[in-house]
């Protein structure tokens, strides 16, 4: 069809009768304009093309104008157009104006123009309606827009690349059933156009690098999406005073930005609202009255003062503050009642930070750096239903926070912070935690205590490498089951008293505390189900304590330390897998295992130089793989029931660097009378 027509065009042009000024018949009217309706499509590449259209009142199909010749083309030929029932797209740097559409009222589909380099305004005033987009891109010199009387857009407004346009007339638009994106625009205007628009589904404001300020959109109250991003001398937002309910927002990488207004009633966002490297933003009284997100908040990498952000805000899904570099005291979020899976703190600048007291309802919360001074607030909140994460504060002081805290469904995590003195507040008010107990490279802490509230502990308790910590324990009034005991590398660590409660456990290791000189506690524990090990404790003389240990479910291992005997052991029945001593400077018995029978597949008796009796072990029934006593300069007597046996059932074992009658396999032989 368009071929037909771009041949009608050309034969017009050379036999001249198809000229309009040289027509002696006027083409039959159409009722109203006196120009009749011209059907199907047309593809103008020439000035001479627009002729056909010179007496068209309407077209029912696309215009497709492109002008890849070297001439310039003026429209003025489509001056009496009133409709367009299709497309209207209008292509190339060659086009000289758009003189002609004056009369233009209504474009069926959608109105295109790109790399119209040379139009400098788009007038466009008695235009009512689109059926589809405005598509304005690479209009590089565009300086003004009247749609004046434009009163609704079904698709999408798209203005994209100018460098100069100052002056929009949009005072009518109600409606874009799509979004209006304005983009890559270098002009230097403040936008405030817009205040008729009712209905929107998405607006965008994308890599305007001249773009001072936003305003206008006075009477729109619904959205779907506001995304406010890179556009880097933009300082203010001031738009949107009557949104009351947005899905989503996105203010981004907006680099001059300093203040956030208007938005004077939005109180729902139904999704998510992204705030984030804005390097220099630090007012946003713009969502003071914004009172529940069901989705994420997320602000980042922003200036911003959070002395008193968001006051009326009630609940939100997660909330997230990273990487904020204001560095004075936090203490926003004053209403919060409710978070629902994450509430996290990472990276910031605050002198303070005074967390919401009323919050009640929470699931995870992190704090991670950037925190210094004080750690307080949440005072009504009782209840967590996920983990409680304290970790790498370089100048985190205290921790007052948490007062009333009892339950804790994940994990407590108390990590890496490295001048925190205080934690009484907390351990001395929770009672239940479900997942793992952290308390681990704490440089500067010297004692804590755990009170007898805390009942129940799901996960390990791990107490790893508080360089100042001296004194710690209770956990007293916890009595079930729970995994293991880490207590390791806590090189200050004089005392761990606690556990007095349990009857049973995984696994306990206390090991490399250098200067431990006794453990107290575990009175009640009958059991573990895999090892037991106290070991690397350089300093390490008493352990008072494990007086009713009856088996150890794998290893038992006791070494690198100081102690005399191992009475406390004394109704230790069985060990699964193998007890080893070794390295103990000081021991000389191994008084306390003489209720040791049940069968064990090793034994291990390596370098202790003070040990001379290990008779105790006389009652053990079977020793099925090895046994190992080596480097026990003092000790002479190996030939106990249970090792005889073994050798006599031609195991052989390892004997060596003994005293004489237990340095060699064959004097062990010789004592037993094999």
């Amino acid at each position: 069809m368009e071929k037909i027509f771009i041949l009608l065009a050309y034969f017009c042009f050379i036999l001249t009768s198809c000229e309009p000024e040289n027509n002696s018949v006027e083409p039959p009217s159409d009722g109203t304009s006196g120009y009749p309706i011209c059907e199907g499509s047309y593809l103008i590449y020439t000035r001479s093309d627009t002729n056909i259209l010179l007496y068209c009142s309407s077209v029912t199909g696309d215009i497709t104008v492109y002008s890849p010749m070297s001439q310039l083309m003026g429209l003025e030929n489509f001056k009496n157009l009133n409709s367009i029932s299709g497309n209207l797209d209008i292509n190339g740097e060659k086009i000289l104006d758009l003189k002609g559409l004056e009369n233009l009222k209504e474009i069926g589909g959608n109105l295109i123009l790109s790399e119209v380099t040379n139009i400098s305004s788009i007038d466009l005033s008695s235009l009512e309606k689109i059926g589809g987009d405005i598509i304005l891109s690479g209009v590089t010199n565009l300086e003004s827009i009247d749609l004046g009387k434009l009163e609704s857009i079904e698709g999408d407004f798209i203005i994209d690349g100018s460098t100069k346009l100052s002056s929009m007339d949009l005072e009518k638009l109600k409606s874009i059933g799509g979004k209006f994106g304005f983009q890559n625009n270098s002009s230097e205007l403040a936008f405030d156009s817009l205040n008729s628009l009712e209905s929107v589904n998405e607006i965008s404001f994308l890599n305007n690098s001249g773009l001072e300020s936003i305003g206008g959109f006075e009477i729109l109250k619904k959205l779907n999406l506001l995304n406010i991003s890179n556009n880097s001398d933009l300082k203010e937002i001031k738009g949107f005073t009557n949104l009351l309910e947005v899905n989503n927002v996105n203010i981004e990488t907006n680099k001059s930005l300093t203040d956030i207004n208007g938005f004077d009633v939005l109180k729902l966002i139904l999704k998510d609202i992204n705030i984030k490297f804005n390097s220099v933003l630090i007012n946003i009284p713009a969502f003071n009255n914004l009172n529940q997100i069901t989705g994420r908040l997320y602000i980042s990498h922003n200036h911003i003062n959070f002395s008193n952000a968001f006051p009326a805000l009630k609940g939100a899904e997660e909330i997230f503050i990273g990487t904020n570099t204001h560095e004075g005291n936090f203490q926003s979020f004053r209403e919060l009642e409710t978070v629902g899976t994450y509430f996290g703190i990472y990276q910031n600048y605050f002198s303070s930070f005074h967390g919401p007291d009323k919050l009640k309802n929470a699931t995870n919360m992190g704090f991670n750096n950037g925190t210094r001074g004080k750690l307080e607030g949440f005072d009504q909140l009782s209840n967590l239903d996920g983990a409680l994460n304290i970790w790498y504060h370089e100048d985190l002081v205290e921790v007052l926070a948490f007062k009333n805290l009892k339950i804790i469904r994940g994990n407590l995590n108390i990590q890496r912070n490295d001048k925190v003195l205080n934690l009484t507040p907390l351990l001395n008010s929770v009672e239940e935690v479900g997942g793992e107990f952290h308390i681990t490279d704490n440089a500067a802490i010297e004692q804590f205590w755990v009170g007898e509230q805390l009942k129940f502990i799901g996960g390990p308790v791990i107490i790893y490498m508080n360089q100042s910590l001296i004194k710690a324990g209770g956990f007293n009034g916890v009595t079930n089951a729970f995994e293991n005991i880490f207590i390791t590398n806590n090189y200050s660590l004089n005392e761990f008293t606690g556990f007095a409660g349990i009857t049973s456990i995984g696994y306990i290791l206390i090991d490399q505390n250098r200067v431990m000189e006794k453990i107290s506690g575990f009175s009640s524990l009958k059991s573990t189900e895999a090892e037991l090990i106290i070991a690397g404790n350089s300093e390490l003389a008493l352990i008072d304590g494990f007086g009713s240990m009856e088996e150890v479910g794998t290893y038992f291992t006791i070494g690198g330390g100081k102690i005399h005997n191992l009475v406390n052991f004394h109704n230790l029945k069985k060990i699964g897998l193998a007890f080893t001593i070794g390295n103990e400077k000081e021991i000389r018995s191994l008084q306390g295992m003489e209720n040791l029978t049940s069968p064990i597949k090793t034994i291990n008796i390596n370098y202790n130089p003070e040990l001379t009796d290990i008779s105790a072990l006389r009652n053990i029934g079977t020793v099925t793989e090895s046994i190992n006593v080596i480097a026990n300069k003092r000790l002479s007597s190996c030939s106990i029931s249970t090792f005889c046996e073994f050798i006599a059932a031609g195991e052989g074992g390892d004997f060596q660097y003994n005293a004489e009658g237990c340095n060699s396999t064959t004097q062990v032989k010789e004592s037993c009378g094999i």
